[in-house]
């Protein structure tokens, strides 16, 4: 798995500098590679496949956190955010304000960014579709899988984009130009994906080899990708996003609840890591639980600062820096709401994946701030804090992900996890426990608290929850501590109802008296720089 993993992100590379990823819609060349470059070359099909999952890699990857979709599902939580530290005077830019605040714009900063990644995998995979689509001289088997694959793809960057913004423009075909694409709702394109995996997943039987699809869409990565579609149904099916009322509440539970049990056979051969943090390690290609990943690699993965995977750089103090030997350059950004920290029990590890209390060095030396407004003290992470008066130190920090000694600047050796085994197994008991209109049975209780039991360091807070005490609200709160910095939070609060209902301000002392946080935040508007040069999508009605 090792060497594939590095394969595979040498063709990443190479198709950086092979194939020029697009990431809008205008009208332009979307290859350089040719049907008669194929005939001649058999790596091409290789370089242009690569170009399509570096498109998927960009959606993790950035120097900057704001340029990334994965912190819009961050920030805009009770997870963690990155406040303006008024104390000294670090990260001091309104678009954080505007995501954890709820207040976004059209014009927010980065929006169009993070739309264009979202769409730029969609870009790609049409792309690719039709080169492939056109190219005679191939296995017919081979083909149409290849094709399947990319196809899978394309669902995964309108999963994100209806996660996002709703309803959105909608194109199958490289050859559509920008001005010609029309806007879908999110129930249209959720109607159509449902027919593509129940074209393509036939197809990928062929692709069951998890050696040879890591890190892709193979058949057991589009099987999870489908059980997200289908516990997401009811959301992606609202049609009125203004005041929604979930009419299709149990719409494709049953089917998920189907699937889920497939991803959990003896055949997927998935199981859940004995330790937690194995799927999070710096070299966690070898998990037994991750399903689909993002591979990143601190040499191949890394062009120019844009893939690197800079959860570290974002999380990290300065002061941290010597003690990873690293050359990252901490930048002090996320803290932790206080009730995402003490959410855990002292004898869970999960809570291990946030750095907490006072920090030292390898000797034991307390390491110090460093801005003159904190007057040297202690580097001592807070639990508590005031977004008011937030200092240097104030917040536990993220470290579940695995920081590798010697780190340089943003390349991290981690792959991103995107669906892993856990999060199956809790899908299929909130599918039971909402066809039971929330009312968990024994088989949903057995589930979660298997997720749930390999974290409890004592066994007398093992096998916790009971047919009366999982609720929906346990469930949701049991998903967090889980699934924190996973990028599943937002999605999660929305499909549970309570994403504007925004109680955790009072966390951090927020003033929340004077806006409130409308229900069609659930959604994002469409970045007015995509509109101008789309001037027949429409913006949201609910965003004019």
């Amino acid at each position: 798995m090792k060497a594939y993993k590095r394969i595979f992100q040498s063709l990443f590379l190479a198709s950086l500098l092979t194939c020029g990823a697009c990431t809008d819609l205008t009208d332009t060349v979307y290859s350089e590679i040719t049907e008669d470059a194929f005939s001649k070359d058999p790596n091409s099909i290789s370089l242009l496949i690569g170009n399509v999952y570096t498109s998927v890699g960009k959606w993790a990857a950035a120097t900057n956190p704001n340029s990334t979709p994965f912190y819009y599902n961050v920030s805009t939580t009770d997870e963690m955010m990155i406040p303006f530290r008024n104390v000294t005077k670090e990260w001091n830019n309104a678009k954080w304000y505007d995501l954890y605040q709820h207040s976004w714009s059209a014009t927010t900063q980065d929006l169009d960014k993070n739309w264009n990644k979202c769409f730029g995998i969609i870009t790609s995979a049409n792309m690719a579709i039709d080169q492939i689509l056109n190219f005679g001289d191939m296995d017919e088997t081979v083909k149409n899988a290849t094709l399947a694959e990319l196809r899978m793809v394309r669902a995964y960057g309108y999963y994100l984009l209806m996660d996002l913004w709703g309803d959105v423009p909608f194109t199958t075909s490289s050859a559509d130009k920008a001005t010609d694409i029309q806007k879908k709702t999110s129930a249209e394109i959720y109607d159509f994906m449902m027919g593509e995996f129940k074209e393509c997943l036939p197809l990928l039987e062929v692709k069951k080899d998890k050696g040879t699809t890591y890190g892709k869409f193979g058949y057991w990565a589009s099987l999870a990708l489908k059980a997200k579609y289908l516990i997401n149904a009811k959301v992606f099916l609202e049609t009125n996003r203004a005041n929604p009322t979930y009419q299709d509440e149990k719409t494709g539970l049953e089917e998920c609840v189907d699937v889920c049990d497939e991803l959990m056979s003896a055949e997927a051969g998935y199981s859940l890591e004995n330790d937690y943090f194995a799927n999070f390690k710096a070299k966690n290609e070898n998990s037994k639980e991750n399903i689909l990943v993002i591979p990143f690699d601190a040499v191949y993965s890394k062009e120019g600062a844009n893939l690197g995977l800079g959860l570290a750089r974002h999380c990290l103090h300065a002061s941290q820096t010597p003690i990873f030997n690293a050359t990252v350059n901490g930048q002090n950004g996320f803290s932790a709401y206080p009730s995402m920290y003490k959410t855990f029990s002292e004898n869970d590890v999960r809570r291990d994946g946030w750095n907490v209390g006072l920090q030292t060095d390898a000797s034991g030396t307390p390491l110090r701030c460093i801005k003159a407004q904190s007057n040297g003290k202690n580097l001592d992470f807070t639990i508590d804090w005031d977004i008011n008066n937030c200092e240097e130190n104030s917040g536990v920090r993220f470290r579940k992900y695995e920081y590798e000694n010697g780190m340089v600047s943003d390349a991290m050796n981690n792959d991103w996890v995107v669906i892993r085994l856990a999060d199956i197994m809790m899908m299929k008991a909130e599918a039971i426990m909402r066809l039971a209109d929330g009312k968990a049975n024994q088989v949903a209780v057995d589930l979660v608290n298997e997720v749930r039991n390999r974290s409890m360091k004592v066994d007398s807070e093992k096998d916790y929850y009971t047919v009366d005490n999982l609720t929906m609200d346990a469930l949701l709160e049991e998903r967090r501590r889980e699934f924190y910095g996973e990028a599943l939070r937002r999605t999660d609060l929305i499909r549970f109802g309570k994403f504007t209902q925004m109680d955790w301000v009072d966390d951090i002392h927020m003033d929340r008296s004077k806006t409130k946080t409308e229900k069609y935040r659930t959604v994002f508007p469409l970045p007015e720089n995509y509109l101008k040069t789309a001037p027949q999508i429409s913006q949201h009605d609910y965003y004019k």
